[in-house]
């Protein structure tokens, strides 16, 4: 499905789209009159922010399809380098409230779960947890570092077998 922003050639608008945009194009780039707001709320816009936070999908495709009707738009936005800080600001706000909602649940288990869902909760909470992020996956160099690690010790302990040997063999 085509956006519903696109000129006749079917190019899609960007700049046109968001009103801290638009306003610093000069007026015969101004295509159309923008539907949209990066940050803040203005009469008769809508605030991209607020709505892509409202959504709660980081992915951005449910806003893209209930606001530009096209995927590809929304790929074609991200591209921006105008866009990628306002994006950012909205990614890092959904993260605050996804995180926020998911503390508010911990907290009510540990009131009202069982008594290891509770304990398990308070060390949670009580470790501040949440601060601490999520391991990925080890980089190249971790799992070399590692590789060579157990190498040595098992290099280590194929001599103290020998050692061993020898000194049974001799003893």
């Amino acid at each position: 499905m085509a956006s519903k922003y696109t000129n006749g050639n079917g190019i899609r608008y960007t700049q046109c789209l968001f009103w801290e945009e638009w306003i610093k194009l000069p007026e015969e780039r101004r295509a159309i009159n923008p539907p949209f707001t990066l940050y803040n709320d203005k009469p008769g816009l809508v605030n991209g922010r607020t709505t892509f936070v409202d959504m709660g999908d980081p992915t951005g495709y449910t806003w893209a399809m209930k606001y530009l009707g096209d995927y590809e738009h929304w790929l074609k936005l991200c591209n921006c380098n105008w866009f990628k800080p306002a994006l950012e600001v909205w990614q890092n706000e959904l993260k605050q409230k996804v995180r926020s909602r998911a503390l508010e649940r911990i907290r009510t288990i540990q009131d009202k779960g069982s008594e290891s869902q509770s304990l398990a909760a308070a060390k949670y909470l009580a470790g501040f947890e949440w601060e601490k992020g999520s391991r990925g996956r080890p980089s190249k160099a971790e799992v070399a570092g590692e590789l060579k690690k157990q190498v040595q010790l098992l290099e280590a302990e194929d001599d103290d077998y020998n050692r061993i040997k020898l000194v049974k063999k001799n003893g």
